[in-house]
C-alpha cells in the first residue's frame, strides 16, 4: 500500500503475516499495487507471523506486503487506520519547485534569459551518443546546474512556506473534523451553544465571552493560516490573499466539499499569531493584541461560533434561575460532566500510582 497503516482489533482473532518488500522498486511504493499472486511469496518468511486478539495493534510501514486471514474457530472485527499518505518530499518539490521557478522568472532576468542557439542541434535522442555534441552539451549542462544553484539558493527558501502551507491543505482536505471529548463538547459551542427550547418557545443557554474569559485553539492543526497564490495576473495585495483554511466544518463523507475558510486581515493576523503560538495553554481574551476590548470578543467570537477555540472552563449560561429547562438536554449535559469528572478522577488515580511506584524504589 501507499500509507502506513495500523491494525486495531477489535473482536475476535485475525492471523496476519507481514513481508518486507520483494525487491528496491516495492521500498516506499507511490501508488497502492493491486493483490498479489500468493504463489510470489513461497519460500519467502514474514518478517511478521501473529495472531491478533482483541485490543492488539499491528503497525505496517509503506510498502509492506500483508496477510490477513481469518481463523476458523473465531470470528473477526478490526479497524484499519491509514496515514502518511503523499506526504513525502517529492510530493514537496511537486508544488515547491515549479513556484521556484516562476518566482525566479519574474525575479531574476538570468532565468528569462534565452537559451543558446543551436542546442537543438546537441539535444535529443538523435544526439544523446554523438561524441561531436558532448563538448557542448557539458557546457549546455554547465549551464543548467549554475542556475540550479541559484535556483535553490535564493528562490526556494522564499517559497517554502506557501508550498508546505499548500501541503497542509490538502492533508487539512483529507482530515474528518475533530472528535471532541466530553470536556471538550462542555467547552465549546457544542454544548455551550444557544439553541431553540420549544417547552418555552424561546432561546436557551446563551452564554456570554468576557474579557477575562480564558480560550485556546481547539486543536493545533484544526485551523492554518495561508497566502493564496495569485496567478491570474494583476498585482498582487497580501492582505486580501490570507485567509484561514479550518476542518470543524469538514463533513464524514471523503471530499465532500471544500476547505472551509475564514478571511484574515493585518489587523486579526497578530492575534491568530498569538493563538498558534500560546497553544496548548489558554490566554484571557483580554491579552490579545487587538486595538479594543469590543474587537477581541468580536475575534474569538467569529472563531467560538465555528467550533475553532474552547474555554478553558464552562460558561455560566444567563437563563434565569428557576426556569425549566430542556430536561433531555439537560440529562445529557449531568451525564458528559460526571464523565470529565471520572476521567479527571483516573488521572490522579495514575498520578497518585507513579508516586507510589517512586516511594518503592
Amino acid at each position: 500500500d501507499d500509507i502506513d497503516a495500523f491494525i486495531l482489533q477489535l473482536e475476535g482473532k485475525k492471523h496476519w503475516r507481514v513481508y518486507k518488500p520483494l525487491n528496491d522498486d516495492e521500498v516506499l511504493p507511490l501508488k497502492s499495487s493491486g493483490d498479489l499472486d500468493k504463489n510470489v511469496l513461497n519460500g519467502i518468511k514474514p518478517c511478521i507471523d501473529v495472531v491478533l486478539e482483541a485490543g492488539d495493534l499491528l503497525y505496517m510501514p509503506r510498502g509492506y506486503i500483508h496477510q490477513g486471514t481469518t481463523l476458523d474457530d473465531a470470528h473477526s472485527l478490526h479497524l484499519t487506520v491509514s496515514c502518511y499518505q503523499q506526504n513525502t518530499w517529492g510530493d514537496l518539490f511537486k508544488i515547491l519547485l515549479p513556484k521556484a521557478v516562476d518566482y525566479a522568472m519574474k525575479t531574476n532576468v538570468k532565468f528569462r534569459q534565452g537559451l543558446p542557439l543551436g542546442h537543438l542541434n546537441h539535444f535529443g535522442l538523435i544526439h544523446s551518443t554523438k561524441k561531436l555534441s558532448m563538448k557542448k552539451r557539458a557546457k549546455f549542462h554547465s549551464e543548467c546546474h549554475r542556475l540550479l544553484d541559484e535556483l535553490l539558493r535564493e528562490s526556494v527558501p522564499i517559497q517554502m512556506d506557501n508550498s508546505v502551507d499548500m501541503m497542509a491543505q490538502r492533508f487539512m482536505h483529507d482530515a474528518l473534523p475533530p472528535m471532541l471529548t466530553a470536556e471538550e463538547q462542555l467547552t465549546t459551542i457544542q454544548e455551550q451553544g444557544e439553541r431553540w427550547n420549544s417547552d418555552f418557545n424561546r432561546v436557551s443557554n446563551v452564554v456570554e465571552l468576557e474579557p477575562d474569559t480564558r480560550v485556546r485553539l481547539l486543536r493545533r492543526h484544526c485551523l492554518r493560516v495561508a497566502e493564496q497564490d495569485t496567478n491570474e495576473g494583476g498585482e498582487d495585495d497580501d492582505e486580501d490573499n490570507i485567509v484561514a483554511y479550518y476542518t470543524t466544518d469538514n463533513a464524514r463523507s471523503y471530499h465532500d466539499r471544500p476547505l472551509s475558510t475564514l478571511g484574515v486581515d493585518k489587523e486579526t493576523l497578530p492575534a491568530l499569531e498569538m493563538l498558534f503560538t500560546t497553544y496548548p495553554q489558554f490566554l484571557s481574551i483580554d491579552s490579545l493584541p487587538l486595538a479594543t476590548v469590543e474587537d477581541k470578543i468580536a475575534f474569538i467570537s467569529t472563531l467560538y461560533e465555528k467550533g475553532l477555540v474552547r474555554t478553558q472552563f464552562e460558561l455560566q449560561n444567563s437563563d434565569e434561575e428557576g426556569d425549566e429547562s430542556d430536561t433531555e438536554d439537560e440529562d445529557g449535559l449531568m451525564l458528559k460532566r460526571q464523565k470529565v469528572q471520572n476521567e479527571s478522577s483516573d488521572d490522579d488515580d495514575d498520578d497518585d500510582e507513579d508516586d507510589d511506584d517512586e516511594d518503592e524504589e
